[in-house]
């Protein structure tokens, strides 16, 4: 009997998207699970999309199969407030860059609706309490060492929770990043696990 299988991806090219929908097409499952939080297909309603794990979702859906979503909203949120918190400490933008974007977020939120797009509206209100989550663990954590402990205790809530979505419905393929692959595998007994070409090259090079 074929085990399922969990694929571990980088995430970043049309080749590997290609490489998957491959995947997807040998095995035909009924159900995949992907790294995308519960709900997800609403706030797609609001142009709000998940890169990859999207396009991923979009093509089993053309396929007549399942997307089963491996982690709660509230983390995913989480995990982005921590990734700005981090790109601030890490020199990439500034704290004043969040905080005008957060302003921005407000203001769109106050707008009429009558007279402004609803759908930009949504999308502030659901952006806006990331970036004030960011700014509240910038005021936590004062060095990038500090972000980057909280970064790695929130990729492991959201491992847990995939893993437990997964053992419930175990579906017949698991999509999810390269760094937490090899997790889910060790927890998931009947699965067999393969890297994405694109994902083994960014473990080779370390990143």
């Amino acid at each position: 009997m074929t085990k399922k299988l969990i694929v571990g991806v980088a995430g970043q090219a049309q080749e590997e998207l290609d490489w998957v929908k491959k995947k997807i097409d040998e095995r035909s499952p009924k159900e995949v699970g992907i790294e995308l939080p519960i709900g997800y297909e609403n706030l797609e309603k609001i142009s709000i999309k998940y890169g990859f794990f999207s396009a991923v979702a979009d093509y089993v859906r053309e396929k007549g199969a399942s997307v089963l979503p491996l982690e709660f909203l509230h983390s995913a949120n989480k995990q982005h407030a921590t990734n700005l918190a981090m790109y601030v400490r890490r020199g990439d933008i500034t704290e004043d860059d969040l905080r005008a974007r957060l302003s921005s977020f407000k203001g769109n939120q106050r707008a009429d609706p009558g007279f402004f797009d609803p759908k930009v509206i949504a999308q502030s209100t659901f952006m806006g309490p990331n970036y004030e989550m960011a700014l509240e663990i910038l005021d936590e954590c004062p060095d990038l060492d500090a972000v980057m402990e909280r970064q790695e205790a929130g990729y492991n809530t959201r491992r847990e929770q995939m893993i437990s979505a997964a053992r419930g419905a175990e579906p017949g393929i698991i999509v999810v990043g390269f760094g937490h692959s090899p997790v889910l595998h060790k927890s998931l007994a009947m699965y067999e696990h393969v890297l994405s070409p694109q994902a083994e090259e960014c473990m080779k090079k370390g990143e």
